[in-house]
């Protein structure tokens, strides 16, 4: 994951940490419930990309009407790599039904996944998602477009529900 993670990001303009210790820290150890890890390795075995599935809630929402949702929770590869992308979220859609998912939602900023999605049928809903940030040390002018950030549900938590 180190190694993944320094291989990527320079191409990213912003977004948090998503090394090994980050990643086992915010989603556990491989296969630990609430998430399942999907993994995609380049031919040589080594890591060409690694995504989160938040398992669907137990309980029952009205609002969803018996509708179980799992989530995207994280995604981390290059995003210029359509064939890495599109292993990882076909492994995530397989996850999200195995794990009894009517659905899987994801409102990740990543550019190039944007692209990869609705080539595999994923409906892009109106955009609910705001994000601000204030940092009086720093220009945030060189990642003023939310598409140049790298954000997912599982930051900070987000992931939990709707």
């Amino acid at each position: 994951m180190d190694r993944l993670w320094a291989g990527i990001r320079n191409t990213i303009s912003a977004g948090a940490v998503r090394d090994a210790a980050s990643l086992t820290y915010r989603y556990g150890a491989a296969g630990q419930a609430p998430y399942t890890p999907i993994v995609v390795r380049e031919h040589g075995g080594s890591l060409a990309g690694i995504a989160y599935v938040k398992h669907p809630r137990g309980d029952d929402d009205p609002r969803l009407r018996g509708l179980h949702v799992a989530t995207l929770s994280d995604i981390v590869c290059d995003a210029r790599r359509k064939d890495v992308v599109s292993a990882l979220l076909a492994g995530a859609e397989r996850a999200a039904r195995d794990l009894g998912g009517h659905a899987l939602m994801s409102s990740a900023t990543v550019t190039g996944l944007f692209r990869v999605q609705r080539e595999r049928a994923w409906m892009p809903l109106p955009a609910t998602l705001h994000f601000y940030a204030h940092d009086p040390n720093s220009d945030l002018k060189t990642a003023s477009d939310l598409g140049q950030w790298w954000l997912t549900r599982g930051d900070g938590g987000s992931d939990g529900g709707l």
